[in-house]
């Protein structure tokens, strides 16, 4: 990739490697938007979209300036790597594949329009047979883009991680959003889990970073959750601030011009509910500051 930049981004790899953990690791540390394809080709009731849709869509994913894909898809892998700058490919043991799908049974994701409650028998087939059916075809692919693409090879989780901590000393500072600690609360306000979102969290924690957190306060939603979050923050090193910010339904008319169903909750945040969240995480020794008076 030119001047070693990384813009735009596929991770693939065999299921349960650790792929979307890792990309969506490198989307905090980059802040690069990031893409999970089967988010994008299954639907909620476990049917899927037509596959003209599908590349439809990640063509337009395309036109972005930067983005990271995380995904398979062998029928779409080469499509990617053409128009990447850099690859990354998990190729770990089949053992630790299968222990990394069964690790998040039960567990919603961000990437999946439902919660897996079981190891599905095809799904399981599809691990045990990657390395020997669809490895060597990604390898072969790569192969006619080395001279080309940036390719990085992780043969373990940890090789994952050293990469990471490498990327850490050439960033200044860390913006990460909380909006719960509480995992319900958090899939009340955005649909989705917040373990990987902690995990991260934790993750730069303990790698020393500087980070800035930014607490959106959503009445009658979150604001219920500044005890929580006072204390697992303060649990943490590298806090260097915590910004409480107002929130406001400016966006609805967004979604009334666009003709789309306004999922936004029917809330306002006052001045005096950010000061009082201000108050309370204060009194765990954090840095806190009202969002809405500072610059």
């Amino acid at each position: 990739a030119e001047g070693g930049l990384m813009k735009r981004i596929i991770v693939i790899g065999c299921p349960g490697s650790g792929k979307t953990t890792f990309a969506k690791r490198l989307a905090e540390l980059a802040k690069l938007p990031i893409y999970h394809l089967d988010a994008i080709w299954h639907k909620p009731d476990k049917t899927h979209i037509p596959r003209e849709e599908f590349d439809g869509r990640i063509r337009e994913i395309f036109k972005e300036e930067s983005w990271i894909i995380d995904g398979n898809y062998r029928r779409t892998i080469e499509m990617r790597v053409e128009a990447a700058d850099t690859v990354f490919l998990f190729d770990l043991p089949t053992k630790v594949c299968l222990e990394g799908a069964l690790a998040r049974i039960g567990v919603a994701r961000a990437d999946m329009p439902w919660r897996e409650e079981e190891l599905d028998p095809a799904f399981k087939q599809q691990i045990e047979s990657f390395a020997e059916n669809t490895l060597p075809e990604i390898y072969e692919i790569l192969g006619r883009y080395e001279n080309e693409k940036k390719i990085i090879i992780f043969k373990s989780r940890d090789e994952a991680d050293d990469f990471l901590k490498n990327i850490i000393p050439y960033v200044d500072k860390f913006l990460y959003d909380i909006k719960a600690i509480d995992s319900e609360v958090h899939k009340k306000c955005t649909g989705q889990d917040n373990s990987v979102i902690l995990s991260n969290l934790r993750f730069l924690s303990d790698n020393n970073c500087k980070i800035e957190i930014r607490y959106p306060l959503v009445k009658g939603y979150n604001d219920g959750e500044c005890d929580k979050i006072g204390e697992f923050l303060s649990d943490l090193k590298g806090i260097v601030k915590v910004k409480i910010l107002q929130y406001h339904s400016f966006a609805k008319s967004r979604y009334q011009a666009l003709g789309m169903t306004n999922t936004l909750p029917n809330t306002e945040t006052t001045y005096d509910d950010v000061e009082r969240a201000v108050k309370v995480l204060k009194n765990y020794g954090l840095n806190a500051v009202n969002g809405m008076t500072e610059d």
